[in-house]
């Protein structure tokens, strides 16, 4: 997005983010990879850095007041950042609302205060912020702006053997899911071994991943499972079937069409609290873009080695329950609009600085 604006403008932008909004030009004043966290036992040891990154951005808004304010995703964080631009009647745009419809609606009230308009990636979501008095607008999903790589090409870029049955293993980034998730994964990558012969498992191992963290669950594994330094979109192309946490990746699962089983585990403090709050019947953003459950999700207590094994094993072996899945993963993937989101973000803020 950053990079689509007037380029005097992005050369004066500054704020939190990572190593692309660095790159697009971006006064980086705190590193998001170093605030980002995901349930109770992740905040908790952050919460200095986190409320560090808050102090600084403040300091800077009111030493060089911005003409607008973009706010991503992390509304925890964002939130009250907003009060404080509002305060000082600073235009705030947010892009990637929080997920209101799931749980925590009371934030709608907060933002119809403080939002001067939200840029949405959801199809389901404009209604709900307009029912607030929020100017909203739906941009299509950023997802659709990357482009997939074919399976040809991605097989290509992970040298893989001509034939070779890949299965894709997605615990997610965090260091958390890496410790929840990944012993799960390697597990049942024994027990399909087991019943289908000679597999290759792929990890991809994104920037923000602690590398010795993966090699230290599967170097020891009884099966091929190996680390690649590349996106997960690309090990996904390759994948036969793919075990993916909830997250984003589902999406880039269901964008790539492979068959998946989604998971998801989190720390029984998280799972408490969240299960009483949240008001989804599932937690994968394809299933909850169809409204039905058409890729088989395991939930807390669920995910084990066999039972995750169980149900990608129903899904390999049947090319019929594969072709199923692609068909639903296209219906999930055409709710998401068209790709150009950054670009239609980029005009709603430019008419905001006008």
């Amino acid at each position: 997005m950053l990079r689509a604006l007037d380029a005097e403008v992005a050369s004066d932008a500054f704020g939190m983010g990572g190593a692309e909004l660095e790159a697009a030009g971006m006064d980086l004043l705190a590193d998001l990879r170093r605030t980002s966290a995901m349930g109770t036992t992740e905040v908790l040891p952050r919460l200095p850095r986190i409320v560090g990154a808050f102090a600084t951005l403040c300091r800077a808004i009111a030493a060089r007041p911005p003409d607008l304010a973009v706010l991503v995703d992390l509304p925890d964080f964002n939130l009250p950042l907003a009060r404080r631009l509002a305060a000082r009647r600073i235009p705030v745009l947010y892009y990637v609302g929080p997920q209101v419809w799931a749980w925590r609606a009371g934030r709608l009230r907060e933002m119809a205060r403080t939002v001067t308009r939200a840029a949405l990636v959801f199809p389901f979501e404009p209604p709900l912020y307009a029912k607030a008095g929020i100017a909203a607008e739906f941009v299509g999903h950023p997802i659709l702006d990357d482009p997939a790589p074919s399976r040809d090409e991605a097989r290509r870029d992970l040298a893989l053997e001509e034939g070779s049955r890949v299965v894709a293993l997605l615990p997610g980034s965090r260091p958390a899911e890496i410790r929840h998730h990944l012993p799960a994964l390697v597990g049942a990558a024994r027990h399909l071994s087991h019943a289908f012969g000679r597999l290759v498992f792929l990890v991809p191992v994104a920037p923000s991943m602690s590398a010795p963290a993966v090699r230290s669950v599967i170097e020891d594994a009884p099966v091929d499972v190996r680390a690649a330094q590349i996106p997960a979109r690309t090990v996904l192309a390759a994948a036969d079937l793919a075990l993916v946490a909830t997250g984003t990746a589902t999406l880039e699962a269901a964008r790539s069409g492979t068959p998946s089983v989604f998971f998801h585990r989190a720390s029984v403090a998280t799972w408490a609290v969240g299960r009483t709050l949240v008001s989804v019947q599932h937690l994968s953003m394809p299933n909850i873009l169809l409204g039905r459950r058409a890729i088989p999700e395991l939930w807390q207590w669920e995910l084990g080695p066999a039972r995750l094994a169980h149900e990608a094993a129903a899904i390999l072996g049947c090319p019929a329950a594969r072709e199923q899945q692609r068909q639903a993963m296209a219906d999930a993937v055409a709710r998401l609009g068209s790709p150009g989101a950054a670009a239609r973000v980029s005009a709603m803020a430019a008419e905001l600085l006008s």
